[in-house]
């Protein structure tokens, strides 16, 4: 049966009961740098270890409960959802560091399911572990899948692909269930949401008709025409990120969903050397550098 009562005081018992430990290795000179709901991580020299086993047995007589420990060898901790922990019998990884489902399982996953580019985080953990660096693991890997984002996009988008070429496109409505990878092609991603006029007109409101800007949020913009219809009626590019709005056509908001870059459908599994596959490995690495900016390596 379910009992909120004993649940609250399970929790908030078992918390400040932490607390009351983490207080006593404070007064004591023994830091922690990291806890949670159920456990403690703290960083001591061999010259406290006596200190630090007197304190815990203490705390286990007082309160009845036993600890458990385990020794780290290597720390890495961005929050508490986010971490690299080296230990004596494996690795931990938790939040933006976890790969090994999608490394040891790529060929199981549903293209409809979550799916970010695993080797982002896999060279990472390389790097903070084996100390390889981001290039030689990003640039010598061999599977294709593991470059690979899947999403779904919500019912009330679109998903738009555009092939650009200068001032020219095409563009193509495609499955709201996708994969790509991010490349050196033609081809961009965006996300298409249509508007009443009455919203776009918030948004978007036109300047003089002599300046070649639009105002938006009070801002000005350049813009250029990329593409004119049969009917005269043209679709503008705003330079503000990779925001397309087609104001004329059919009111509708065009959201890049990879600003700044191209990608490459791969709905479909092609064989191929992971040469042709065109891989833009800038935008990998760049992200694999975000993950490990904060720490000391």
């Amino acid at each position: 049966m379910y009992d909120e009562l004993a649940l609250l005081k399970t929790t908030l018992n078992g918390q400040l009961f932490l607390l009351m430990l983490i207080e006593e290795l404070y007064l004591n000179d023994i830091h922690t740098f990291y806890a949670n709901t159920d456990g403690i991580t703290i960083e001591i020299d061999n010259e406290q270890v006596t200190k630090f086993n007197k304190i815990c047995l203490e705390w286990e007589k007082n309160t009845l409960m036993q600890l458990e420990y385990t020794d780290y060898k290597k720390c890495y901790i961005r929050d508490v959802n986010n971490y690299v922990i080296l230990k004596e019998d494996g690795v931990k990884l938790k939040g933006s560091y976890e790969y090994t489902g999608y490394i040891e399982k790529y060929g199981e996953f549903d293209v409809t399911g979550s799916f970010n580019a695993p080797i982002i985080a896999y060279a990472v953990v390389q790097r903070l572990i084996h100390n390889i660096s981001l290039e030689e693991t990003i640039m010598n890997h061999t599977d294709i899948y593991d470059f690979c984002i899947a999403n779904k996009t919500g019912s009330q988008f679109k998903n738009c692909l555009f092939e650009i070429n200068g001032t020219s496109f095409k563009e193509e409505y495609i499955q709201q269930s996708i994969r790509y990878y991010i490349s050196k092609s033609n081809n961009k991603l965006f996300k298409v949401k249509a508007k009443s006029e009455t919203e776009l007109e918030s948004l978007l409101k036109k300047g003089k008709t002599n300046v070649n800007s639009y105002i938006l949020s009070d801002k000005i913009f350049p813009y250029k025409i990329i593409h004119t219809y049969s009917d005269g009626k043209n679709i503008y590019v705003i330079e503000h990120g990779s925001l397309f709005v087609d104001i004329f056509k059919e009111w509708l908001h065009y959201d890049d969903v990879c600003v700044g870059r191209n990608i490459t459908l791969f709905n479909k599994f092609i064989m191929k050397d992971m040469i042709d596959y065109n891989i833009d490995y800038n935008y990998y690495i760049e992200e694999a550098y975000k993950l490990i900016k904060n720490f000391k390596v």
